[in-house]
């Protein structure tokens, strides 16, 4: 198998890795401050992206993954239901890597050192649930119904001294289950606007492959859902 284009997802790594391919990962996981242009107003925010990289056959290659957000004017608890949320979709993809033969090298900030700081706050702050829990509800009989709401979202970027302005393609689930209504929200791919040019329909194809694979769940589970796309 031949390399014609850069990685830019974990199924991309695995394939490549089955096809008999020379996979390196390195995985750092960060949180990152945003400010989110909400119709005129400044929301302080951060996201939680772990960045991938190494080389395939000997050549580089990188690319990023969000796996949550949280508004910093909500302090610990909205923070707390974010590292929660990322936690679990994280550690499933180092799952998958590692499944598929690719050792992870973990560097800078890990997963688990952002997690340790959070322990014991479930008692505080109650559990978690991702969007898995009420699939595995549904397949155990219960009634689910989820409704996806697209949202595209603007926001700057810091990370040292400047500032990139990012688009991100954003979902809010609203799952109703046994009677109770819970949002939960995913970022599915995101690019800078000044590449907007080059990067958005790959990465609008992106966010589409990651819904179609999460709605193909939702067939198989029996949960009503009105599918979106961006």
């Amino acid at each position: 198998m031949t390399l014609h284009t850069p990685p830019n997802r974990i199924s991309d790594l695995v394939s490549l890795k089955q096809n008999g391919l020379s996979v390196t990962c390195q995985t750092y996981f960060e949180i990152v401050p945003l400010e989110i242009d909400d119709s005129g107003n400044s929301v302080r925010a951060f996201i939680f992206l772990c960045r991938y990289g190494g080389t395939i056959d000997g050549k580089a290659y990188g690319f990023r993954k969000c796996y949550a957000r949280a508004c910093s004017d909500q302090h610990c608890a909205n923070m707390y239901q974010a590292v929660m949320t990322a936690k679990p979709y994280a550690y499933a993809d180092y799952d998958k890597l590692e499944r598929a033969g690719i050792v992870l090298e973990k560097r800078r900030m890990t997963l688990e050192e952002i997690v340790k700081k959070f322990e014991g706050m479930q008692e505080t702050y109650g559990p978690t649930q991702i969007i898995h829990d009420y699939i595995d509800m549904a397949r155990q009989g219960h009634g689910v119904k989820i409704d996806p709401v697209l949202n595209i979202m603007s926001a700057q970027e810091y990370i040292d001294n400047y500032k990139i302005q990012r688009i991100f393609l954003m979902v809010v689930f609203g799952i109703t289950c046994q009677g109770n209504t819970h949002q939960h929200e995913r970022c599915f791919a995101c690019y800078s606007k000044d590449q907007e040019a080059i990067e958005k329909k790959e990465k609008v194809t992106i966010a589409n492959e990651r819904l179609k694979i999460l709605y193909n769940e939702f067939d198989n589970a029996s949960i009503k859902c009105e599918k979106q796309f961006f």
